[in-house]
């Protein structure tokens, strides 16, 4: 497939047909082996050093894949009308690979820190339990509006030629041919 705005070759790992069978394994990563302890059974003692080391070395792992991934794939099938720089596009890449590990980190640590509190009810830790198996999606939708903040400007302010030519056309405005 080639790229309509600057006529290089996709690589075939970086398709929008090959995004899903791609982020399997990811996703089965995260959910697997990125997840807190379980909640509900948890302990005070459960949760040793070297356990929630390993546990956030993790977390912070799967999420970085995720967003390694999922930004080469936004590159390769950018926008490319409107102009962004390397350094832009890398602060955007750290931008959101921050934000997302930030999220998983604090959000695992919150999760077993009721795990561990006897104040809590056993309702509100089995809450927090079916919550901690489903980890990437509370990690990813509330780090969304913040990575599009931090990604999208370039994007926003210069718009897409292809796009405008379009509803040039349509008004019968300069650019329509």
């Amino acid at each position: 497939m080639v790229h309509p705005d600057t006529g290089e070759i996709i690589p075939y790992p970086f398709r929008m047909s090959f995004f899903a069978p791609a982020n399997i394994p990811i996703a089965v990563g995260m959910v697997l082996f990125g997840q807190s302890v379980s909640c509900s059974s948890a302990s005070a003692s459960d949760f040793t050093p070297a356990l929630m080391a390993l546990q956030t070395a993790s977390q912070l792992f799967w999420q970085l894949a995720n967003q390694l991934y999922n930004g080469s794939v936004n590159f390769a099938n950018r926008n490319a009308t409107v102009e962004v720089s390397d350094a832009e596009a890398a602060t955007s890449l750290a931008a959101a690979s921050a934000i997302a590990c930030g999220m998983a980190f604090f959000m695992g640590k919150g999760a077993k820190r009721i795990a561990a509190n006897p104040k809590y009810s056993p309702g509100v830790k089995s809450a927090v339990t079916r919550v901690s198996y489903l980890q990437p999606l509370p990690h990813c939708a509330p780090h969304a509006p913040p990575c599009l903040i931090a990604v999208g400007p370039p994007h926003c302010s210069g718009g897409s030629r292809r796009l405008q030519r379009a509803c040039h056309a349509l008004q019968g405005g300069p650019g329509g041919h």
